[in-house]
């Protein structure tokens, strides 16, 4: 780093909690290019992160969040158990590098892909209402859970699918099963 270069981001693996993480990143991925994430880092933190480094951390976070999640599914109890749960679970079609649709059948008139599914599962909770009588869903109750990954087995498979993994992981930690009311969101799409 040359002396008149601004400092960059000293951004570790250990160096903030995983979950903090998990929503800094979260917003930044939500820009259109990582170029967005790093102007953002620069103006809201006061330091210079190039583009790549964004890249990279977001990827290494990625992998870092799945492992955690797998490694602790247990129970949140420090959070009170409101009344009803939600439980939303979709897939969308995101952008992919050519390099990693190799192999990839899509919706191309040639059978191609321009894009790979990510499955998502969301719980929270929507404790009030709006003046029509919808609920509201109550600010930082939602949780988010995706990845690429597969949610199709066979019937008579003998263990669930890996995103029926994940989707059960989230609900286990997130106490679904034990609110008083629970609903479940979901198109019916294969």
């Amino acid at each position: 780093m040359s002396k008149s270069a601004p400092p960059k981001c000293g951004i570790r693996k250990r160096s903030l909690q995983v979950r903090l993480k998990k929503h800094l990143f979260a917003h930044l991925l939500g820009s259109d290019v990582v170029q967005e994430g790093s102007e953002l880092l620069t103006e809201l933190a006061g330091v210079a992160v190039d583009a790549k480094q964004v890249e990279r951390t977001a990827e290494a976070l990625g992998e870092e969040i799945t492992e955690d999640e797998r490694r602790h599914p247990e129970p949140i109890d420090s959070l009170p158990l409101p009344q009803t749960l939600y439980l939303g679970m979709d897939g969308t079609g995101i952008p992919l590098r050519a390099e990693e649709l190799v192999g990839r059948s899509g919706k191309q008139p040639d059978g191609s892909a321009k894009t790979g599914e990510v499955k998502l599962c969301t719980i929270w909770s929507a404790e009030s209402l709006d003046d029509q009588g919808t609920p509201i869903r109550d600010p930082g109750s939602v949780t988010y859970s995706a990845a690429m990954e597969s949610a199709c087995t066979l019937d008579t498979a003998g263990a669930r699918s890996p995103f029926a993994q994940r989707v059960w992981r989230e609900a286990t930690r997130r106490r679904f099963c034990q609110a008083p009311r629970t609903v479940v969101l979901g198109d019916g799409a294969l």
